[in-house]
């Protein structure tokens, strides 16, 4: 039961952190589709903060252009990964949202039966490769609408300022699972 709460908790939250590790893994091994998400996430925070900023009467175009000018962004270059970062938040809510419900009925089926069935466990993972796949699509955007090599210098520099870091977790005896 505590694998599935961890499982639900770290896909409802989008983290790549775990409470017990074993190992972390340089940067550069960390997949694309997990740096890219981080940066999406951060690019809407910055959204979100500018937007309140402008409610309070104060420019928020600070906060707007933060990403565009540590990356380098054109201002066409920065809108567009904008747009790309708020289509991945609408079909990323659409995941987590069946996420939240396929986690639920793993639970109620570990509480009733010890454990959830075969179909949920293989929901969960459908979920997360629906994840994966929304993720990869986004930077395949990405890497459109900036032409091949403008994307490949954007990339370097995502990946050489994310501070992203990947956990190993190590398999858990069932003794510590209860």
């Amino acid at each position: 039961m505590r694998i599935i709460r961890t499982l639900g908790i770290v896909f409802l939250t989008g983290s790549c952190f775990q409470v017990m590790c074993q190992s972390v893994t340089p940067a550069q091994q960390v997949p694309q589709t997990v740096t890219y998400e981080a940066l999406f996430r951060r690019i809407l925070f910055l959204e979100d903060v500018a937007s309140k900023l402008e409610l309070r009467g104060t420019s928020g175009a600070a906060a707007q252009s933060k990403t565009q000018m540590s990356l380098g962004l054109t201002n066409q270059e920065a809108t567009a990964l904008t747009t790309i970062a708020k289509d991945w938040q609408t079909q990323f809510a659409a995941i987590q949202n069946a996420a939240k419900l396929v986690t639920q009925a793993a639970r109620n089926q570990a509480r009733v039966a010890g454990t959830p069935s075969a179909g949920v466990l293989e929901q969960l993972r459908d979920l997360q490769d629906r994840r994966d796949h929304l993720n990869a699509g986004q930077i395949a955007q990405l890497s459109a609408a900036l032409g091949k090599t403008r994307f490949e210098q954007v990339d370097l520099l995502v990946r050489s300022t994310s501070t992203v870091r990947q956990l190993t977790i190590p398999p858990q005896s069932k003794q510590l699972v209860k």
